[in-house]
């Protein structure tokens, strides 16, 4: 798999994805907002709380659909 760099990073900017960090764990269903000049990614959270994140902290993204509901 290739490393999650900048450009792999802009696919991803305005959708939700579940972010797979390099420690093993997983944001799940994140906003990914933007991507700020000092490789930072700006998500947005449940309770619309925003955090910034290390580009090289993400080993893999991917989507989530937008039409899946909780049963």
């Amino acid at each position: 798999m290739a490393a999650f760099g900048i450009n792999s990073a802009k696919s991803y900017v305005g959708r939700n994805v579940n972010l797979h960090l390099k420690d093993g764990s997983v944001l799940v269903n994140v906003f990914f907002k933007s991507i700020t000049d000092k490789r930072l990614m700006k998500v947005i959270g449940s309770k619309r709380r925003v955090t910034l994140l290390p580009l090289t902290d993400v080993a893999y993204a991917e989507y989530v659909s937008p039409y899946l509901e909780a049963s």
